[in-house]
């Protein structure tokens, strides 16, 4: 008997989580259509800055080895699912060796 009004109660209940959710999504697909955000194609990001190079200083207090990074690109094509990443990394501040 408890199995029986647990599912029943479980079909009166999961409705009220699942209604607002499908509301909130479809509130969301419409807004995305307004901005035009569904004709996006393709995205590029573009830049520059540092790359720091993962792994052990030449004292627990330094900073990990940097690199510069003079270009970075990336374009994200949605229709072919692909993307093409172009990155320029040239030598920063050289760790002395040891350590």
């Amino acid at each position: 008997m408890r199995p029986r009004i647990a599912f029943v109660a479980g079909l009166l209940v999961l409705p009220n989580f699942i209604l607002p959710n499908l509301v909130q999504a479809d509130a969301l697909g419409d807004i995305a259509k307004a901005m035009g955000a569904d004709k996006i194609k393709t995205i590029e990001y573009s830049g520059k800055g540092n790359l720091y190079s993962l792994g052990q200083p030449e004292s627990p207090t330094a900073a990990w080895p940097r690199y510069s990074l003079p270009e970075y690109k990336i374009s994200i094509n949605y229709d072919t699912a692909s993307m093409i990443q172009d990155t320029v990394v040239a030598l920063g501040d050289l760790p002395r060796r040891g350590g």
